[in-house]
């Protein structure tokens, strides 16, 4: 079963237009006027609960920021004197994906990065973004996504900062990775070898079902095994898919023996 989710993608609207990339949440455009960088927004934080979702994050100092669902949606909030906000969006119906971006002045810089909120509470909150690993906001621990870009595939996770993470597919030699002062880790798998593989972390074994082929449907979230699946376009000619693991876990995600 599939579910459409509300993709909107924002043109950056500038006077004298001169950007460079610091993060793959955002970007930054300087003000030719003011001589002044404006910084995209970067979020943190979601907290989810019956009546919505909590976002927090950073911004430039006195700036507004705006997520956006469809032409029909959006909420909005200004940053505080230390660049920090706090934006509450309501829970939504269905699976959407949001455009977040900063308005200052005529000024409007959207995130590189797009808010992924699962209409099923059991579903992710994530941030995603071209190139870049997804990064889980929900709760959870050990293995939270697996991105693709066809030819090869990254896992991530999260662990108590300075955990040292072994990690394996289909039963090979385990490789360590240590979780950063955030509590994150992030491993490159190498290139595709099989449809599907069965990843291990600390014991924990998941069956990743793949990146669904050329047929998949694109811009939906969709179940997948024990997870859920979204492929994405990146431009006419390359496209990018994230299986997320759920809260959950099916008889795929069990301890190993």
């Amino acid at each position: 079963m599939t579910r459409p989710i509300v993709i909107l993608m924002l043109a950056i609207v500038l006077s004298t237009p001169a950007s460079c990339g610091r993060d793959p949440q955002g970007s930054t455009v300087a003000d030719s006027q003011a001589e002044e960088w404006v910084e995209a927004p970067m979020i943190d934080r979601a907290t989810r609960d019956a009546a919505g979702l909590q976002v927090s994050g950073q911004a430039s100092p006195g700036s507004r920021i705006v997520i956006r669902g469809d032409t029909r949606t959006a909420f909005a909030v200004g940053t505080g004197s230390d660049g920090r906000f706090d934006l509450r969006v309501p829970a939504p119906e269905r699976d959407s994906l949001y455009v977040v971006e900063i308005q200052t002045g005529e000024h409007a810089v959207p995130a590189a990065t797009r808010l992924l909120v699962a209409g099923d509470p059991s579903g992710p909150v994530a941030l995603i973004s071209p190139g870049s690993p997804s990064k889980r906001l929900d709760p959870g621990t050990g293995l939270d996504v697996v991105d693709s870009d066809g030819r090869t595939r990254i896992a991530s996770g999260r662990a108590v900062a300075g955990k040292k993470v072994a990690i394996s597919v289909d039963g090979g030699e385990a490789r360590i990775v240590t979780a950063s002062p955030a509590g994150r880790w992030t491993l490159n798998l190498g290139a595709i070898r099989a449809p599907s593989a069965t990843i291990t972390v600390d014991g924990t074994s998941h069956v990743f079902p793949g990146e669904g082929g050329t047929d998949a449907p694109i811009d939906r979230l969709v179940r997948s095994g024990d997870g859920m699946a979204l492929r994405w376009k990146l431009s006419d000619t390359a496209q990018q898919s994230s299986w997320f693991t759920i809260s959950s876990p099916g008889p795929s995600a069990r301890p190993s023996r």
